[in-house]
């Protein structure tokens, strides 16, 4: 809004303000988003999408801070705003809806249910499952939860499709959410 407003009405420009401030700024978020690189969590992959958008705001301060001194064309500042708005908004709508997904407790992109549930239909004892559901904690760990009819002892078979969940397809077992059924009739 700000930036349209100057589009519209120029204002008088401080360069050597902004070069200096946008020296610093580059620093100081650059060695923030270098110190938030590493995660998997999407809270902790937001943290650095959004260190690396301010490094990328004061890059453009300071590239448009030298370009306006070089020029004097005021318009660039406004121009530089609405691109870098637009960069953080685009971003944003995309952590946005990956974090819609794990309020929803969506099943994680790139999973597929059905061989998962091939496989663990295949361990000896399993009669049925049911009612799986697979969801992400974080954007990077997974967690499940079914219901399983066996037929034999419920600990090893647990045991084996806790041991499949995890070494093929990284899921782990909700334990409080875990139950299990012998059914000795089948």
């Amino acid at each position: 809004y700000n930036a349209i407003l100057r589009l519209l009405n120029p204002t008088p420009i401080h360069y050597d303000g902004m070069l200096i401030f946008a020296v610093v700024g580059v620093n100081i978020n650059l060695a923030a988003a270098l110190f938030t690189r590493h995660g998997d969590s999407l809270n902790q992959r937001a943290v650095n999408l959004h260190m690396l958008e301010d490094v990328l705001g004061w890059i453009v301060v300071l590239v448009g801070a030298v370009v306006m001194k070089l020029t004097d064309l005021t318009m660039i500042d406004p121009l530089l705003s609405i691109g870098v708005a637009g960069f953080i908004l685009y971003h944003a709508l995309k952590n946005l809806k990956q974090a819609a997904d794990l309020f929803l407790e969506k099943t994680p992109a790139g999973l597929d249910l059905s061989a998962l549930e091939q496989q663990l239909q295949q361990v000896d004892g399993v009669l049925d499952i049911h009612h799986l559901h697979i969801r992400s904690l974080d954007g990077s760990r997974h967690s499940a939860t079914m219901h399983v009819r066996c037929k034999g002892d419920a600990a090893a078979i647990k045991a084996q499709l806790r041991h499949i969940l995890k070494e093929r397809f990284a899921i782990r077992l909700e334990k409080e959410m875990m139950s299990s059924t012998t059914n000795t009739t089948g």
